[in-house]
C-alpha cells in the first residue's frame, strides 16, 4: 500500500508532486509519471483498483504500450520486434491489453508477466484491437470480419474470442469497457444509420442507449451498476453522458463552460471524469451528483506545472488517471491522489 499524508509521501518515483484541498474537501497528490525517453510524451488509457496503469510513450522511435506502478516506475511492457504498441486495459492481476502494429495491420495483444504476449486474433480480417479487461480476464476491443466490417467482441483466455454483433447487421460496431459482471459498452450502427452508445449483457445482448438528441452518441466506459458514461452529440456540440439503468436513462453532464464534453471514466460510485472545453482550452472534469462538474485544475496549486486537460480514469477510493500539458508543451500522464485514501 501507499503511505500518503500532505507533504509526505514515500513514493520513489514522484517528479513533481504537490497538495490541495479540493472542491470535494479533499487533498490531492500530483504524480507524473514520466516517459520512456527524456523530453518525450506519454498517454495514458487505464488505472487498475491496486494502482497499475497503462497506456503508451514514445521511446526514441516507435510509441510503446507501457506499465506503471509505484514500485517499477514508467516501463516498456516489452511487446517483442521493437514494434509499435498501445496500451489500452489493466486489470488488478497485472494483466495488460491494447494492440500492436505488425506490418501495416493492428493485432490485439493480451499480456502478463506469466504468459508473455498472446495475439488473440481476429474474426478473419486484417485488424483487431483490445480496449479494456476486467479481473476475469475477460478482454473487449473490435475485430475487422473478412467483409472489412467491424465487430465488437468479448474474448478470455479459456473461450476465445465472441462477436457482440452490431444494432444493425450492415454496421461496425465497437466496445470500448467492460465491467466486473461481464457488462460490456462501447458503440454501433443502428438500423438509423447512425451511431449509438450499446451496453451489451449475457441475458439480453446488444441494447441501444439513445442519445441526447442529437445524431450519435459513444459509450466509453461503465462500473458495477450497469452505469454508462461517454458522449453524445447535441445539436452542433457533444456533451457527457451518463446513462443509467432501470428508466433513467441518458443524461447530460453539461460543460466547464465551452461547447464540448466528454466522459471518459466512472467508478462504482458513479463519479465521472473526463475532458471538457472551456474558454482557456480543453480542461479535466470531475463530476459527482453532489457538486455536478468541476475543473479539476481548479481543485490543484496554481504552482503546479502541468494543465490538466482530460481525466482518463478513476478508481474506488476517488484516484484519477489523467493527461496534462507542462509549460514546455509536452504531454505526459499525471495521477492525481487523494490524500484522504484509505
Amino acid at each position: 500500500m501507499y503511505k500518503r499524508h500532505c507533504g509526505n509521501w514515500f513514493l520513489a518515483s514522484v517528479l513533481a508532486a504537490a497538495c490541495a484541498e479540493s472542491a470535494y474537501g479533499q487533498s490531492f497528490q500530483v504524480t507524473d509519471l514520466g516517459s520512456l525517453v527524456n523530453n518525450s510524451y506519454s498517454v495514458p488509457h487505464t488505472f487498475s483498483q491496486n494502482g497499475l496503469a497503462t497506456g503508451y510513450s514514445y521511446n526514441g522511435t516507435v510509441a510503446r504500450a507501457f506499465s506503471w506502478s509505484a514500485t517499477s516506475g514508467l516501463r516498456d511492457i516489452g511487446l517483442p520486434d521493437n514494434s509499435a504498441g498501445y496500451g489500452y486495459g489493466v486489470n488488478d492481476l497485472g494483466q495488460f491489453v491494447g494492440y500492436r502494429k505488425v506490418g501495416t495491420t493492428d493485432r490485439a495483444f493480451f499480456w502478463s508477466s506469466a504468459s508473455g504476449m498472446i495475439d488473440i486474433g481476429n474474426f478473419g480480417g486484417a485488424n483487431s484491437h483490445a480496449r479494456a479487461i476486467n479481473s476475469s480476464a475477460q478482454v473487449v476491443g473490435l475485430s475487422q470480419l473478412s467483409s472489412g466490417k467491424y465487430r465488437a467482441f468479448i474474448w478470455s483466455p479459456s473461450d476465445g474470442m465472441r462477436n457482440l454483433g452490431a444494432l444493425n447487421d450492415a454496421g461496425n460496431s465497437y466496445a470500448t469497457g467492460i465491467n466486473e459482471l461481464g457488462q460490456v459498452t462501447g458503440f454501433s450502427l443502428t438500423t438509423d444509420y447512425t451511431m449509438h452508445a450499446f451496453i451489451w449483457q449475457e441475458a439480453n445482448g446488444m441494447e441501444d442507449l439513445g442519445s441526447l438528441g442529437g445524431t450519435s452518441s459513444y459509450g466509453k466506459a461503465i462500473n458495477k451498476s450497469g452505469q454508462v458514461v461517454g458522449y453524445s452529440a447535441l445539436g452542433a456540440a457533444n456533451h457527457a453522458f451518463l446513462w443509467t439503468p432501470g428508466g433513467a436513462g441518458m443524461r447530460d453532464l453539461g460543460t466547464l463552460g465551452g461547447n464540448n464534453s466528454y466522459a471518459k471514466g466512472i467508478n462504482n460510485a458513479g463519479v465521472v471524469v473526463g475532458q471538457s472545453d472551456s474558454v482557456a482550452g480543453p480542461r479535466a472534469f470531475i463530476w459527482a451528483e453532489a457538486k455536478g462538474m468541476l475543473d479539476l485544475n481548479l481543485q490543484l496549486p496554481d504552482n503546479l506545472g502541468w494543465v490538466v486537460e482530460g481525466g482518463v480514469d478513476i478508481n474506488e477510493v476517488g484516484e484519477i488517471l489523467a493527461l496534462g500539458r507542462n509549460a514546455r508543451g509536452k504531454y505526459h500522464a499525471l495521477l492525481l491522489l487523494p490524500d484522504n485514501r484509505p
